[in-house]
């Protein structure tokens, strides 16, 4: 298989100051004390109900971190964030920084030139790749992410001469048969994060207070969790199928079981993250009246 790389929609930021690490602490889901130089991190920003606002990266230590934020929310994320700084020592600016999308082939081709081992899962490797400052990080499902300060053009150039193609489809597949989704403008505020892989990637059920904890707690402990993230591939050369889109609706029998969460329309086929009652995947599933099959996330 060839090697592809694609360049990731984030806004990057950085946050810095000796109050960063405890401000962070108690907005997102994630324990910030588990974010080190070599690591990469899931977590959420939520409200007071739990819906995501984002869904964010996060890398750093020692009071000065970075955040991938989709851009669709980034700009909303960040002065949401500004309002709770108050008098606290932290400062949020965005940052030079570029996050691209790797598969397999493209990781063990870079690490090679790094003389690097492949990271584990969470973990990333760094160090100069043609004069570029590069690091590589993994996150669940063999989803590889190549971060620099390199602009986009001189990444792209190196990419041609390690020939690395770009390929939007293949990567979008990868992302979304992982269960790496997307919280966009059109889904902001609808979800809850313990019905993704978030659960298990990016929630930490012992740290101190965030905002949305209490919620994100009670369902962990004291009730079940009945909807989750499914995964399915579908033809895309079907006419009604071709309209699929953020909150399309998931059927069973014609009652409404789920919906769209993220999607990516390929050449031949729509790849498609949903959000349906996990009961439902026993019986056939529908989007306008095509039957579709849904696979869990390995987690």
């Amino acid at each position: 298989m060839s090697a592809y790389h694609l360049q990731l929609p984030y806004k990057i930021y950085q946050i810095v100051g000796n109050d960063a690490l405890s401000f962070l602490q108690g907005q997102f889901t994630q324990d910030i004390n588990t974010v080190q130089n070599d690591t990469i991190r899931c977590a959420a920003y939520c409200d007071h109900k739990a819906q995501m606002f984002a869904n964010i990266l996060i890398k750093g230590c020692a009071n000065n971190y970075q955040i991938a934020v989709h851009s669709s929310v980034a700009d909303t994320v960040i002065q949401r964030l500004k309002m709770f700084t108050l008098r606290s020592d932290v400062t949020i600016t965005e940052s030079e920084q570029w996050y691209f999308a790797l598969n397999l082939q493209a990781t063990e081709k870079i690490c090679q030139i790094l003389g690097k081992e492949l990271p584990n899962d969470f973990q990333s490797v760094a160090g100069e790749l043609e004069k570029c400052s590069v690091e590589v990080a993994r996150l669940p499902n063999n989803y590889f992410i190549l971060i620099t300060d390199s602009c986009p053009q001189v990444i792209s150039e190196l990419m041609l001469q390690l020939m690395i193609d770009e390929n939007e489809e293949e990567l979008e597949k990868i992302r979304l048969q992982g269960g790496h989704f997307y919280i966009t403008d059109k889904t902001a505020g609808m979800y809850q994060p313990q019905l993704t892989p978030l659960a298990s990637w990016g929630i930490s059920y012992h740290k101190g207070c965030y905002v949305g904890q209490e919620i994100i707690s009670r369902s962990k402990y004291k009730s079940k969790v009945r909807q989750g993230l499914v995964f399915a591939k579908i033809d895309n050369t079907i006419e009604t199928i071709k309209d699929v889109d953020y909150l399309t609706i998931i059927q069973q029998e014609h009652k409404r079981v789920g919906q769209v969460l993220d999607f990516y329309h390929g050449d031949k086929s729509i790849y498609c993250l949903a959000i349906v009652r996990l009961d439902s995947l026993e019986y056939s599933l529908s989007i306008n009246d095509i039957d579709v099959t849904f696979q869990t996330i390995a987690i």
